[in-house]
């Protein structure tokens, strides 16, 4: 009989790392989308060209930084912002570690505070709901309650 306690317990807390991993993951790919979402769509993101959202980046090491010398914004090229390398990222993530989140493009912080989009900060303030709704619906597709 302690052997299956033992088995019983074994798995549970497996399964319960697994589910911190799933709550992390989703939680942060939620919280991109939040802020990655548009005007038109009942977001926070202005898009005219998409080159702003497309200038998104995530990174494990450091923050991203504006690109002055790189691809240059010219007005008259549309952008289409591709999920998959952001996500790509988000899916090794384990906890503890750090993921930085930030946009290259060097109007973005003019954007953000300066004509009051706020599509930054407006997603991280739902940060803490967000984990809340992830973990609920985590917890009940594992049965961990």
């Amino acid at each position: 009989m302690p052997g299956n306690f033992s088995a019983v317990v074994g798995k549970w807390a497996a399964d319960a790392d697994d589910a911190i991993e799933d709550i992390l993951r989703e939680s942060t790919r939620r919280v991109v989308e939040v802020m990655q979402k548009p005007r038109s769509e009942g977001g926070d993101m202005a898009i005219l060209t998409g080159f702003l959202q497309d200038s998104l980046r995530v990174s494990k090491t450091v923050m991203p930084v504006m690109n002055r010398q790189g691809q240059k914004y010219t007005g008259k090229q549309i952008y289409f912002y591709d999920e998959r390398p952001i996500e790509a990222v988000i899916a090794t993530m384990v906890p503890g570690e750090t993921l930085y989140i930030g946009y290259t493009a060097t109007y973005a912080w003019d954007v953000n505070y300066r004509f009051e989009y706020l599509f930054v900060d407006l997603a991280a303030q739902q940060w803490p709901q967000i984990v809340k709704a992830v973990e609920s619906e985590v917890i009940q597709k594992r049965g961990l309650r």
